[in-house]
Formats: C-alpha cells, structure tokens, sequence
C-alpha cells in the first residue's frame, strides 16, 4: 500500500482519507483492493456523513462490496437527513409538476349477462345491477336485451369506470351475486376514454 492512513478513529485521520477521496473511489488504483479492505478494518464505526462525505462515500461502498451491508441499516439511518427531506420533495414533484392534476383514466365497458332461464325477468335484474355500490363506476342510462337461441335473451349494459379505482373483476363478481339469476357475466368490449 503506497499511502498510510493512521488514527481513522480522530478527526484528523478521517480529514486526511476524505481529501484523499476526492477524487478517487479506492485506496489503490480504479478497483477493490486489499488495501481498501485493509483501511476499512481500521474503523470502529461509521464515519459521519456530514464531516466527511467522501469518506462516508467509500466506506458504504467498501461495505457493500464486503458484503457487511447489514451494518450500515441502523448506523446510516440518522446520519444523512437532508439527503431524505430532498427525496420526499423529489417524490412531491413527480406526483405534482407545476401543479397541474393528473388526469384521471377512465373505460367505457359493455358488460354481457347471460341469464340461467327464458323466465328471468332481465329488467328486474338490470335495476338490481345498476343498484350495486361501486365507488368509481357509473352505469349508463339504458341497456338492450339480445335474443340468444330458444327463446332467451342475454342483457348489454354499458358502463363507465376509473380505472385507477375499480377492477372489471368486481364488477363481475358483483353481478355474479345474483347466483339464482345470472350464469355468467362477460365483458363484451372495453374502451379507454
């Protein structure tokens, strides 16, 4: 090793390893050495981020390539605590840029609902389905009744959801409630607004 560091547990010793950091990531050459895991055993804590950035710096990565990273998870928590109130500001900014509201996504779903017998009365069970509290769904005004095969009719409903607050599944779950009337629901077609 070309260059001894001494007394890294002192002020003085970490000032003169973080000005030799500067610009350099390792102790010796562009690579982990021995010589950086030599210099690491000489600390008996973690250096403080604040006083010696470049130091600190080294040392997680040091840390890192030692596979001693569970060390740093408690000791790093309260040294650098501008570095978190920059993170959440950054956080606030991708959620918020010039104050502008993210426009809200939403579908327009034809749902198809296959009744088990002719005899369903399909008008009864549309006022049950658009009576369904689902918090982001809005039914549309009307539905349409579809002749199947031997007499039964399938039921179209039309639907608009956010799609950030409600999933197809529970709507169809929802309508699928009606056990003794509905045998299967589907989504005829979808379409983004």
């Amino acid at each position: 090793m070309g260059v001894t560091f001494d007394n890294l547990h002192q002020d003085a010793g970490l000032k003169k390893l973080n000005g030799f950091l500067t610009n350099r990531s390792y102790i010796e050459g562009y690579k982990f050495s021995s010589a950086d895991a030599t210099v690491f055993q000489q600390f008996s804590a973690v250096p403080d981020a604040a006083k010696f950035a470049n130091v600190y710096r080294w040392y997680v990565h040091v840390a890192a390539k030692l596979g001693l990273r569970s060390i740093l998870v408690n000791k790093t928590a309260a040294a650098p605590k501008k570095t978190v109130a920059k993170k959440d500001e950054e956080e606030e900014e991708d959620d918020d840029l010039f104050g502008e509201k993210k426009p809200v996504e939403r579908s327009q779903v034809v749902i198809e609902v296959k009744p088990w017998e002719a005899e369903t009365d399909l008008e009864e069970l549309a006022a049950k389905i658009k009576a369904l509290p689902v918090e982001g769904l809005t039914w549309g005004e009307g539905h349409k009744l579809v002749p199947v095969a031997f007499g039964i009719k399938k039921l179209l409903m039309q639907c608009v959801i956010i799609d950030d607050m409600v999933l197809l599944d529970d709507i169809t779950e929802a309508i699928e409630s009606f056990e003794d009337y509905v045998q299967s629901v589907d989504v005829a077609s979808m379409n983004k607004l």
